[in-house]
């Protein structure tokens, strides 16, 4: 049981950088994203890998400001996505894949 304690004091320390929670989008009768929740350390690697049509896009469209949710919430270190959009958006950074094929 000290271990358990332990290691929730440790996390607890740092801020999360990404919090997504119960996020939904809906395109009419099309549910792109379904109840989908996840969190990103500050400091961690993350990588967002699913196949086609899982919603790897829709989800980063959302993160990023440029479409919103359906229902939920996802906050970018501690700055809600629809209402601290401009905050959300100066503390992230963003690398498409196609500059990552072009720097290797």
């Amino acid at each position: 049981m000290t271990n358990d304690l332990s290691i929730y004091i440790l996390k607890s320390r740092y801020m999360q950088a990404i919090e997504v929670s119960h996020l939904i989008k809906k395109f009419g009768p099309l549910t792109a994203l379904n109840d989908i929740s996840f969190s990103v350390g500050e400091g961690e690697t993350f990588g967002f890998l699913d196949p086609n049509g899982a919603g790897k896009t829709t989800t980063i469209r959302i993160l990023t400001g440029i479409s919103r949710p359906t229902s939920g919430k996802a906050t970018i270190f501690g700055h809600d996505i629809e209402h601290d959009t401009s905050a959300a958006r100066q503390s992230m950074g963003m690398c498409p894949r196609i500059l990552t094929c072009t720097m290797t």
